[in-house]
């Protein structure tokens, strides 16, 4: 047939079950698609804005361009942003797709306007979308000073929990451990300590933990867990499916 012969040209093939026209749930399941896609788009773009923020300012998007018409000081990030915003509009197209399922008897144009808005919208988005995410990662500051600053706001108190495990690893009962440490954690913030302070103040946990271990324990760049390896399965997965392509 001209539909065979027309799809298998183009790489496609027919739909198995059909009436007049070829069912919509297709077309929703790839706009829904194209929407999980620029909604992980989206979760990044976010995190990059929550980063961005003068209280935290550990990321910045290291553009020379104007921030505010009235305040010069603002680096504002404007791709982020854009992404977060064009996410809105493609997951607003999903509803439009499912409305289009439903069609009255063997078919009626109700699908038909909508989907010419709908189809070449969704692809302009994401792609937009797609190119904006790569100008961001290509363009990302990374503020070290900030991180830093960041990390001693606790004045330590971040990193409890690897000296209760460490305790529990000694022979302490967990939630022993775990009450020892809400009670220094509190008298930390009480007088205004560090957790380096409070830890070698205390003779209970002196007699479990030398001061070498705790200085290895409150050193943040020795708590990173398996990033390395998360991010190495990562790389993996997307260099094998980009093969793929």
């Amino acid at each position: 047939t001209v539909e065979s012969k027309t799809l298998e040209y183009l790489g496609l093939k027919p739909h198995k079950i059909t009436t007049q026209v070829a069912p919509r749930d297709g077309f929703a399941e790839l706009v829904s698609v194209l929407a999980i896609l620029g909604s992980q788009l989206d979760r990044l773009a976010l995190e990059v804005r929550e980063l961005s923020r003068p209280e935290i300012g550990e990321l910045y998007e290291a553009v020379e361009r104007v921030g505010s018409s009235t305040m010069p000081h603002k680096r504002n990030p404007v791709t982020a942003e854009r992404i977060s915003g064009l996410a809105r509009i493609l997951r607003s197209l999903v509803i439009t797709a499912l409305e289009n399922i439903v069609l009255m008897h063997e078919r009626d144009l109700t699908n038909s306007s909508s989907e010419r808005i709908m189809l070449p919208h969704a692809f302009l988005v994401i792609d937009q979308m797609l190119e904006d995410t790569i100008f961001l990662l290509d363009h990302l500051g990374v503020d070290d000073n900030a991180i830093k600053r960041n990390l001693d706001l606790s004045r330590g108190l971040i990193l409890t929990e690897a000296i209760m495990v460490k305790l529990v690893e000694k022979g302490i009962p967990r939630h022993i451990a775990h009450k020892k440490l809400v009670e220094l954690s509190r008298k930390a913030i009480a007088e205004g300590k560090t957790l380096k302070q409070v830890l070698l103040e205390d003779e209970y946990i002196l007699k479990y933990l030398s001061r070498e271990e705790i200085e290895e324990l409150i050193d943040p760049v020795k708590y990173l867990g398996s990033y390395k390896a998360l991010i190495e399965r990562t790389r993996s997965y997307v260099e094998e499916t980009l093969a793929k392509c």
